[in-house]
């Protein structure tokens, strides 16, 4: 966190202070740099910060690898390692079709998207150039929709109610009717964000992700190369890994 804070500018850096010392209660540390880089609209502007500040679910502090793990195994959403957009944004994968809104908790999936973006945002380069969302909608029914559950998703994307950075949702690959929930999506969106979210197919991908992506992208969507339950399970290992360690520092 250190090394992070040393890089910005006296104005960031400022920024940043803002936000500890306008904090009712006290955040972990690293959070006030991350409300900082994801204010909605351009980063580093403290009164759009202090509105997410408000607004977050302190409850989501909680979250760990061990409140999802058996969702994992539908493999909804995880980070692809090595993959960026032509951005530079780093990239989470995401199958909609894998999500049941009817049937599951939309509490539950939409803090699994929080959780999962939020791993990712742990590292310095993601904070920078944010998060590109390859969402394959392959698949996609109306079993997968709900009003309320993508009005909470695209809420959380936007970083209305959470710190993050979403610099693109691709929508790869979407069925024909799907003009029908675009409908309902685009009153959800800010002008700026709708700007972020093109419909494409496999094809267009190329515009938008770095060169030699099929190497990189997973076998969970047509084209991908990479094992994709040999990426979950890194992904939880890792994790793992990481809170464990932070559990123990946090004994001491």
């Amino acid at each position: 966190l250190e090394e992070q804070l040393s890089t910005l500018t006296q104005a960031q850096r400022l920024c940043v202070g803002v936000l500890r010392s306008s904090s009712k209660e006290p955040f972990p540390e690293h959070y006030y740099l991350r409300f900082a880089w994801c204010s909605p609209g351009e980063p580093f502007d403290a009164k759009s910060a202090q509105k997410v500040m408000k607004k977050f679910d302190r409850r989501l502090l909680a979250l760990s690898v061990g409140h999802f793990e058996r969702f994992f195994l539908r493999r909804a959403m995880y980070p692809i390692p090595g993959l960026r957009a032509r951005s530079g944004a780093d990239v989470l994968y995401m199958n909609p079709s894998r999500l049941f809104p009817k049937r599951d908790s939309v509490t539950f999936m939409v803090d699994h998207l929080t959780y999962m973006m939020g791993c990712m945002l742990e590292r310095e380069h993601t904070l920078a150039y944010g998060i590109c969302i390859v969402a394959d909608f392959s698949d996609f029914t109306m079993a997968n929709f709900t009003v309320q559950f993508f009005h909470r998703m695209l809420l959380v994307l936007q970083g209305r109610l959470v710190p993050t950075r979403v610099e693109a949702f691709l929508i790869v690959n979407p069925p024909p009717w799907f003009g029908n929930i675009w409908a309902v999506m685009k009153p959800m969106m800010s002008t700026e964000f709708m700007a972020k979210v093109p419909r494409i197919s496999f094809n267009d991908l190329g515009k938008h992700l770095m060169p030699g992506y099929e190497q990189l992208l997973p076998n969970d969507i047509w084209m991908g190369r990479r094992d994709a339950k040999s990426l979950m399970d890194l992904f939880i290992q890792e994790r793992k890994h990481i809170e464990r360690a932070r559990m123990a520092a946090n004994k001491r």
